[in-house]
């Protein structure tokens, strides 16, 4: 990027590409380029955009921002915006605290795992806090923002495949129950059982339809349509469900 596509913006610089543009972040600025590096807008963010995006291990690899239907979906750490491709107008905006992902059903209909989080959150670092808050999946009309269903306590991650709608919940036991654990086994303390549960999830509604449940993470988890796949060390657990 020249000095002069670059000067407005204050902060440490993070590039993710897209499809059919390119965006520079930085501090609680975003600058939009298309292909061959002309910039079409800036935006003043109403957050810096979260560090799970910009640092560790996954930087590089998740997306703060999706592009459908000449729309660019942007999420900083507490709204969501949609702006018009590519003059750059903003269509809606939703906030929303903790937005960790968001994705798109063969319908075009948008699914954002977020949490039930409140401005003071983010004033604490991801892994202390959101972490710690309810995670919440809502389903939202991408042409105006408006969220048809929230489901809360229905898993952190949404996996959507073909007309199915799934979330995986992986919660962690406490250091007390693992301590009574490893007293009852004769065994060492650890960091304590982990709990999997898989739900199948009503797309027009957000009700589970059914879950899935293990007491331990599968090492890989996938799903093709109402075909699921689960691998626990060596151990392949392969499901398939009647589907009308």
């Amino acid at each position: 990027r020249s000095v002069e596509n670059v000067q407005t913006l204050a902060g440490a610089p993070s590039f993710f590409p897209l499809s059919t543009v390119d965006l520079l972040v930085a501090g609680q600025s975003l600058a939009v380029f298309d292909k061959q590096n002309h910039k079409l807008f800036d935006s003043k963010l109403s957050y810096p955009v979260s560090e799970r995006f910009t640092t560790g291990d996954l930087a590089g690899r998740l997306m703060p921002a999706a592009e459908r239907s000449n729309t660019l979906y942007f999420l900083d750490q507490g709204v969501l915006t949609a702006f018009s491709l590519p003059e750059g107008q903003v269509r809606w905006r939703l906030p929303s605290f903790g937005i960790s992902a968001i994705q798109f059903d063969s319908q075009g209909m948008l699914y954002v795992d977020t949490t039930t989080a409140g401005p003071d959150d983010i004033k604490y670092s991801d892994t202390i806090s959101f972490e710690k808050i309810p995670s919440v999946l809502l389903k939202v009309d991408p042409a105006s923002g408006k969220i048809l269903w929230k489901a809360e306590q229905r898993g952190e991650r949404t996996i959507v495949s073909g007309k199915f709608l799934y979330s995986e919940s992986v919660q962690q036991g406490g250091a007390g129950l693992a301590a009574a654990l490893s007293d009852a086994l004769n065994q060492p303390p650890g960091e304590g059982p982990v709990y999997f549960r898989l739900y199948r999830l009503d797309p027009a509604t957000g009700e589970a339809l059914w879950s899935l449940y293990r007491e331990q993470r599968p090492l890989n988890l996938a799903i093709e349509g109402n075909c699921i796949l689960l691998r626990f060390g060596n151990d392949l657990e392969l499901f398939k469900f009647l589907a009308f």
